[in-house]
């Protein structure tokens, strides 16, 4: 009998260690940087990726895994042909990097250093920079920036992930990859539109094409600033302050770039709009006519 208790003890503990072993794993990122998080010492590696050459057509990148090649077939166009060679003096990626670069420099409990841009975007490579890192920590920013399907927006966003060198006990290197064992990660969106949009996509790429892509450059200047804007905010973010823009407090709800979510504010010349099911920070504008 008294054996027969044990083995129902020992039972029971086993299974309660199992189920907070199970609890430890369905963490997922938080969208603002906590302060135990904070308080690792040494520094953190900062990798931007940037994984195009120019701007892509046709596909909605915040979508931020989806493959660069997939928009290739919209170059065919000689419209757009022609947007894109108007923009090749536009040195957009190393403005770019230098603005987010300024961005992590400037956040003090980051400590930024290495700070490196890759054009390699897939696990491996994270992988790889993860553990020839010297800090316990890495940033990624991951940077995409496009047209929407119907070329009617010119999108820039920065997918900020934080990731611990550290291999957890009992995983292999990979889990440092997963949402499980991710402390942040937060998606930040620009979607500049064209005033009074035509009714097809080729008129849509007409316009951002002509004078030399003006309206183009314009576009992603806006992006660039307000981007980098929103992710110095959201870096610098307690608790308190980042659930305040992601709570819709009675917000009225609206659409947006086929995301549903709620207005928050204006900034300058746009709004701060928060999609609903991802949580991601998106800032909206239309530009004057």
């Amino acid at each position: 009998m008294m054996c027969s208790n044990w083995r129902a003890l020992a039972g029971c503990l086993i299974a309660l260690c199992a189920a907070q072993t199970g609890a430890a794993k369905t963490a997922v990122p938080d969208h603002y940087v906590d302060e135990k998080t904070r308080d690792i010492v040494g520094g953190r590696k900062v990798l931007i990726v940037i994984a195009q050459k120019e701007l892509l057509l046709g596909v909605d990148t915040w979508q931020l895994g989806t493959a660069v090649e997939n928009a290739r077939i919209y170059l065919v166009r000689e419209p757009a042909a022609s947007m894109l060679g108007a923009l090749r003096a536009h040195d957009f990626d190393s403005q770019i990097r230098q603005s987010l670069s300024t961005v992590v420099e400037n956040t003090p409990w980051l400590h930024a250093q290495d700070i490196e841009l890759t054009r390699e975007d897939s696990n491996e490579s994270r992988e790889a920079a993860l553990d020839a890192s010297n800090t316990r920590q890495m940033l990624v920013l991951r940077v995409r920036y496009s047209t929407d399907q119907r070329h009617a927006a010119v999108m820039v966003g920065v997918e900020a992930t934080l990731l611990v060198r550290q291999i957890p006990k009992g995983q292999r290197s990979r889990a440092r990859l997963k949402r499980d064992y991710i402390p942040y990660q937060q998606r930040i969106r620009s979607v500049v539109q064209l005033p009074g949009t035509g009714n097809t996509s080729q008129q849509n790429i007409d316009r951002w094409a002509a004078d030399g892509a003006a309206r183009t450059r314009e576009a992603l200047e806006i992006g660039l600033r307000q981007v980098s804007r929103l992710l110095a905010q959201n870096l610098r973010q307690d608790r308190q302050a980042a659930d305040a823009w992601r709570d819709r407090n009675n917000r009225a709800t609206v659409e947006r770039s086929s995301m549903l979510g709620w207005v928050v504010g204006p900034i300058d010349a746009g709004t701060l709009f928060v999609e609903a099911r991802a949580g991601s920070l998106n800032y909206l504008q239309t530009l004057a006519p």
